[in-house]
């Protein structure tokens, strides 16, 4: 007993010191210490898991799908191709070819009791092809001006994996090859998993045609609020939506919601929506929206206000659903217009072609004011449930340059693949117009068959230069 008596001191203190010492382990310890639930918690928890799977029946819903798609893409900048260049390297030193071939599978889970709700969606996304890794891994940073002479790479090559279009900050590949480059080299890769969506929610007030919910976790912007050609970026936060029905007068609703953009400087956003349905049943919808991007202090790179955030968009959009007696299919036509209302100044050198030794020439500055406009407009027509439905969408769209966010275009872009950005040299996502066209038709009660075609120019030639890209997907969907 005397043993123990200054046994247990001295082993509880030495505890102590190995958490402490595992404390300072990372960001991998804190993550341990908050995803640790206290006991009542735990034992809540738990307790859903002893329950029949056939007494969670008629709350749960299980739904998925599986899908196999391949797209044909091509990209040119200047007259010059990116996509299918053998000059032009991603930033792993491999090739950027024109075929993307995925293989995806989505699994949602949506459990709803009494007045409370659970969402889950998690995707797997694999890039098709046998095993095997890249021959060129190894990169360097090349300084000074990039001559035919130089150490590194092409000229040619060395152009297109800087993002800048800067001289002497060119990311280039050595002639270096890990492994044996004649030898087994494929695209395939394991699942990327991503949780897509992760949230619940919880009815508040729910009485004579007027409801009150409240939700908060994971999705995207574009699962909540509509548009075409933005909201892509992702939404972790909190939703508040109220909902009324006004009989033979019209279905309005409000959606507010805030959501984090870098937890590490306090940035966050907001955006809310109004919408008319339904007017006086005329079969005609107004929707308005605003969001509010902008970072008011300095960013993770100790810049204050950065350009890249200057976005306060709204948005009025309209669709008029043709009555089914008029038209024997479903059909709608509809339209938006956006505008950025805090749009920067862009000043941008023309690039007027590109030299013998691949180098961007460069011509007159130019300032632009009012590039801060988007809008698209479109139809479709028919609805898909079962064996033989078709469904068909057209849209034209035309988006300036900093009418949207550069990484929350939703729409057609430009394809990007070198990943520019327009804060940084003038080119991006946006600044493009262009028609796209998807067709669905279902082949059996499950299996779909989804084609997309899509098509863009540069919108201002004067900034970022010419610009083509264009895209047709073909997608095998296999839902349950």
């Amino acid at each position: 007993m005397k043993l123990l008596r200054y046994l247990l001191p001295f082993v509880f203190a030495m505890s102590l010191v190995t958490i402490s010492s595992y404390a300072n382990e990372g960001d991998r310890y804190e993550e341990e210490l908050n995803e640790r639930d206290f006991d009542a918690l735990r034992q809540f928890v738990n307790s859903k898991r002893t329950l029949d799977l056939q007494e969670k029946s008629c709350n749960l819903t299980i739904s998925g799908d599986v899908r196999t798609e391949w797209r044909h893409m091509t990209e040119k900048c200047n007259g010059r191709r990116i996509l299918g260049n053998r000059f032009i390297l991603d930033d792993k030193c491999a090739p950027l070819g024109n075929n993307d071939f995925d293989v995806e599978f989505n699994l949602r889970l949506d459990y709803i009791s009494d007045n409370a709700w659970g969402v889950a969606h998690v995707l797997y996304d694999c890039s098709a092809g046998v095993d095997g890794g890249n021959c060129r891994k190894r990169k360097r940073q090349c300084l000074g001006k990039v001559r035919k002479n130089d150490k590194c790479s092409s000229p040619q090559r060395a152009l297109y994996i800087n993002d800048n279009f800067i001289p002497g900050s060119v990311l280039c590949c050595t002639d270096k090859f890990d492994g044996d480059p004649a030898g087994w080299h494929g695209s395939g890769s394991k699942c990327d998993l991503n949780l897509r969506k992760a949230y619940m929610g919880m009815n508040v007030y729910d009485n004579c045609g007027t409801r009150f919910d409240v939700e908060i976790g994971r999705r995207n912007l574009y699962n909540v609020f509509d548009s075409k050609v933005q909201f892509l970026s992702r939404f972790d936060g909190i939703l508040l939506k109220y909902t009324s029905f006004y009989e033979e007068m019209a279905e309005f609703y409000v959606y507010l919601a805030g959501f984090v953009v870098d937890e590490r400087v306090n940035h966050f956003a907001w955006i809310t929506e109004i919408g008319v349905e339904n007017i006086c049943e005329s079969c005609f919808d107004v929707k308005y929206s605003f969001i509010d991007w902008p970072k008011r202090g300095k960013n993770r790179c100790n810049i204050r206000s950065p350009e890249g955030f200057k976005f306060q968009n709204s948005q009025i959009s309209m669709a008029y659903h043709f009555n089914p007696e008029l038209i024997n299919i479903k059909s709608k036509l509809y339209g938006a217009a956006i505008m950025n209302h805090s749009a920067p100044k862009l000043t941008v050198r023309n690039v007027d072609g590109i030299d013998a030794n691949g180098q961007p020439i460069f011509g007159k500055t130019f300032n632009f004011n009012n590039e801060c406009y988007a809008w698209y407009v479109g139809c479709t027509f028919g609805k898909v449930c079962e064996q033989g439905d078709w469904a068909l969408d057209c849209q034209y769209q035309w988006v300036q340059a900093v009418s949207i966010p550069d990484r929350d275009c939703s729409g057609i872009g430009r394809g990007n693949f070198l990943g520019q950005s327009f804060t940084a040299d003038g080119r991006g996502n946006t600044n493009f117009k262009g028609w796209r066209a998807e067709l669905l038709y279902a082949l059996t009660d499950n299996l779909t068959l989804d084609m997309i075609w899509e098509s863009s120019t540069a919108l201002n030639k004067r900034i970022g230069g010419n610009h083509d890209f264009s895209k047709f997907e073909l997608e095998a969907i296999y839902a349950f």
